[in-house]
């Protein structure tokens, strides 16, 4: 392949160019015939992002045929890539890791050569999250059939691993090189049987812990997404999974004000038919108080000035995500509207911050030009942000 260089190229990445010219050199000459768009923008993409030239490099020909599927992703588009079946464990984690490699940049791509707006790039990434997710679950339980067998109710049904999506992966808002914040719980209450040389709890723990080692292990693959399972009752002092009426005693009983932020953006990935259990009995009357709620304003405050510290601490005053001006500020501004009014106001209790914004207008919290200009400051930030974390596949 003869590479062209990007016409707007600056001269701050001409040696920059001469490096990934000579890389792209070594592609199959016709590798992009047929493929206009994708020829016309992969010297731009390439001398971008490292991490997109690195998978176009080792896996030329699953990249190409995935950039030439114009739209946004789906779940079927997904389901065609990846199916694990009865592999290996060590084969279901390369799998799953060359095909999230090859939507990452997928993604990248599209939002590189602009085919893609914010929203879009967004909600992709958090889609391609949720199918890792679930195709990890499904290969986990399989795993443990063999040896403990399925949890099934009196009807036969088997009870799922519920598994709460938190923060931006809540609110289909998740960064390139995000963290994927998951809480499991499991059902209880119920008559489970068909499990074997194991409790229930036993049978939970161990299921999640196989599928934060599918998606988290680093190996010569790289990883699916980090998973961090901090946001847990009582954090890394408390089991890994808990019960759905534990849940609730923990949330009554413990529950701070940081934790109702937290589960603002709370989604189920699994386990939708205890969507009203888990949510309209449990997470809605703990997140949204039915009065005005000004007192939440003191547990925000701490929790800026913990960030405050920790950014001087740091020396991250000019970090694009928590430095004065940053993404998290704006997140601060419109989540805590949602937590003051959100009880009474059930249009203010989106989970998406662009999607929320207009219910805090209309709640006058907000002038209908603050908001805009909110909205206008997030979405290049978040663009900034995910275009640097695109570069190598790093967090900031």
């Amino acid at each position: 392949m003869s590479p062209i260089p990007p016409v707007d190229l600056p001269k701050s990445l001409e040696g920059q160019w001469d490096q990934v010219s000579g890389k792209l050199a070594e592609l199959p000459v016709d590798l992009l015939a047929g493929t206009e768009a994708v020829a016309a923008t992969v010297s731009r993409v390439a001398v971008c992002s490292d991490f997109v030239l690195a998978t176009l490099l080792q896996q030329p020909g699953t990249l190409v045929e995935r950039l030439a599927e114009p739209d946004p992703l789906r779940e079927t588009d997904l389901r065609q890539q990846l199916e694990l079946g009865a592999c290996s464990e060590s084969d279901a984690m390369s799998r799953l890791r060359r095909f999230r490699h090859v939507e990452m940049a997928r993604i990248a791509w599209r939002d590189l050569s602009g085919w893609a707006d914010l929203e879009t790039n967004l909600e992709d990434l958090s889609l391609l999250a949720d199918f890792s997710v679930c195709a990890a679950l499904r290969f986990a339980s399989d795993q443990l059939a063999s040896r403990y067998g399925r949890p099934i109710d009196r009807e036969g049904k088997e009870l799922p691993l519920l598994i709460l999506g938190m923060g931006k992966l809540g609110g289909y808002e998740l960064n390139y090189s995000s963290d994927i914040d998951l809480v499991f719980l499991h059902p209880d209450g119920v008559e489970i049987s068909g499990l074997r040389n194991i409790d229930i709890e036993g049978y939970y723990r161990r299921l999640a812990q196989l599928l934060v080692k599918l998606l988290d292990n680093v190996t010569a693959d790289g990883f699916v997404f980090r998973v961090d399972t901090r946001l847990r009752p009582f954090g890394k002092s408390g089991p890994l999974t808990v019960g759905i009426s534990a849940f609730e005693t923990y949330l009554v009983r413990h529950g701070r004000d940081w934790e109702r932020y937290a589960y603002l953006k709370a989604r189920l990935l699994t386990g939708q038919e205890y969507e009203s259990e888990v949510f309209d009995e449990i997470l809605t009357p703990f997140v949204y108080r039915r009065y005005i709620d000004f007192g939440v304003f003191g547990a925000l405050r701490h929790m800026k000035a913990l960030i405050v510290r920790e950014v001087a601490r740091r020396d991250m005053a000019d970090n694009i995500k928590l430095g004065s001006g940053g993404i998290r500020e704006i997140e601060f501004i419109v989540q805590a509207s949602q937590l003051v009014r959100g009880g009474r106001d059930p249009s203010l209790r989106e989970r998406s911050l662009l999607t929320v914004l207009p219910g805090i207008v209309g709640s006058r919290q907000l002038t209908v030009a603050a908001a805009a200009a909110l909205a206008e400051a997030y979405r290049y930030l978040r663009a900034l942000e995910n275009r640097l974390q695109a570069m190598n596949d790093k967090q900031l």
